[in-house]
């Protein structure tokens, strides 16, 4: 396994709160704080929960433009 997906899988299982910038289309980027349920590694996508929406979003690893824990995370 390699050292990324190691780290999703640890964030997965401690549902650890994330901060993440992700980066749509016709909306720019937005600052997210979520908990990520599923890293797909052979489609390359995320399945997040957004906390405040409570929502689950599914979300292209490319859109993504930073990803941290929330407690590192510079806001």
């Amino acid at each position: 396994m390699d050292e990324q997906l190691l780290l999703f899988q640890n964030w997965i299982n401690e549902q650890k709160l994330l901060h993440v910038e992700i980066l749509l289309r016709k909306k720019g980027k937005q600052s997210l704080s979520v908990r990520m349920l599923k890293y797909d590694s052979h489609l390359k996508t995320l399945l997040l929960y957004d906390v405040d929406r409570k929502e689950v979003l599914s979300i292209d690893i490319h859109q993504i433009d930073r990803i941290q824990p929330a407690d590192d995370a510079v806001v």
